[in-house]
């Protein structure tokens, strides 16, 4: 009998090894034992670089009802302990992380790797706030590189002072599809300012910055306002509790009004209408081309073989002077009307996408938009798409609320586009 139940366990034991495993097991066959889900894989990748594992924590919804025991964990060491809470953009799915919290610990390079690592299993990430992480300026670099590759559009570095750090390099991309930015009390400077005023006119994708609770004085503002002269795509700036002025207060009420153009704009002005009727001649040019060939192929298919001229040739003369007395009697009673019109008709509906394609053009380039010469200054129309400026808790007195008091009475005379279909 002993013998019987060892060669039992034998054959069981084969049994089992010859089984395939789960579909979850053999969907990691790649020896990481990783899931595929944020929550699990992201302590497990913490532990691959030699760091302690670092919780992943769901934050429940508005909705949600919270036990006495989570309400209060404050109370508890876990509070103060390193963790990652993150928000899902459905809660019945795992890993549709949206929104990723890091408050009050350090991040180093190696908390950088883990991200760069992770951040591929969340497909919905769009944004990440970093409070009080200690961010210093190569962190800075490769953190802007992270959103920059993942295409992060919501971006929140509260609390981050970084002496001498730039900034701009977060959406200082061409590819970037940064929307939002924060950069509340992180200490800077105007040379900060001048940063991110510098990169302002060729970011295209930027629509809110937050400027507040730093150290910026009226140079910096102006930096900013060198920067918004020729963007026009950022809606909202916030530049409460800084060191602002009046002076400050004046240059951003005159970029959102009208200000004068400078020699380099002029100077640009003029290279962009040279540019723009260059590439029309070009334009013009191969389609005449084609149109001739054109006229010239449909001419030669017109015109019937010369057996069939031979047939009849007299009752074709006739026909042909009929059709041309009548077609030169019509042909003055058109004359008579206004000729010019047709004119101008056919060559709008030749131009087409044409004509398009210049209006966008001139609609996003500031420098093209009409000038008015006063005083031996040529003067466009200011900044009309910042809809919200936020200068509460500085520094500026009577002298910059009259210069908004003008800037705003200049732009209620304004007509704005599609006014008539609202």
């Amino acid at each position: 009998e002993s013998l019987a139940t060892c060669e039992m366990t034998k054959r069981g034991a084969q049994k089992v090894a010859e089984k395939p495993p789960p579909e979850s097991e053999s969907s990691n066959s790649d020896g990481d034992g990783l899931t595929g889900i944020f929550e699990t894989d992201f302590p497990i990748l913490c532990v691959q670089e030699e760091m302690h594992p670092v919780d992943v924590v769901v934050l429940a919804s508005k909705g949600a009802v919270v036990e006495e025991s989570e309400a209060k964990v404050e109370e508890n060491a876990d509070f103060f302990r390193p963790k990652v809470v993150v928000e899902l953009e459905d809660e019945s799915v795992r890993g549709s992380v949206k929104t990723m919290h890091v408050r009050g610990w350090k991040v180093d390079e190696r908390v950088l790797k883990v991200l760069n690592l992770a951040f591929p299993l969340c497909n919905s990430l769009t944004t990440i706030k970093f409070w009080n992480v200690g961010l210093d300026k190569q962190l800075l670099d490769k953190f802007a590189n992270l959103i920059n590759r993942f295409n992060i559009k919501n971006v929140s570095l509260t609390g981050n002072p970084i002496p001498g750090g730039d900034f701009s390099v977060l959406f200082d991309h061409e590819n970037s599809l940064l929307q939002q930015l924060s950069l509340r009390g992180n200490c800077l400077d105007d040379a900060g300012a001048q940063c991110l005023g510098e990169c302002l006119p060729a970011n295209q994708s930027l629509l809110i910055l937050d400027l507040s609770h730093n150290r910026i004085s009226s140079v910096g503002a102006k930096h900013l306002v060198a920067g918004l002269r020729i963007n026009r795509t950022l809606l909202s700036l916030s530049l409460a509790n800084n060191k602002i002025d009046d002076k400050g207060a004046c240059a951003l009420a005159e970029v959102l009004s009208r200000f004068a153009l400078s020699h380099h704009e002029i100077v640009a002005r003029r290279m962009y209408h040279a540019e723009k009727k260059q590439t029309t001649e070009v334009e013009k040019k191969p389609t005449s081309a084609s149109q001739i060939a054109g006229k010239d192929r449909s001419k030669e298919k017109s015109t019937p073989p010369s057996k069939k001229r031979d047939v009849a040739p007299k009752k074709e003369e006739k026909a042909k002077k009929d059709e041309k007395e009548a077609s030169a009697g019509r042909g003055k009673k058109i004359s008579s009307a206004d000729p010019k019109k047709r004119t101008k008709g056919k060559k709008l509906s030749e131009q087409g996408d044409d004509g398009a394609k210049t209006l966008c053009l001139e609609h996003c380039n500031p420098l093209v938009e009409p000038v008015e010469e006063v005083g031996g200054k040529k003067y466009i129309l200011g900044n009309r798409a910042l809809t919200n400026l936020n200068l509460s808790y500085n520094f500026v007195g009577e002298i910059g609320l009259a210069a908004f008091l003008a800037t705003v009475e200049f732009q209620s005379t304004l007509r704005w586009p599609r006014s008539e279909e609202r």
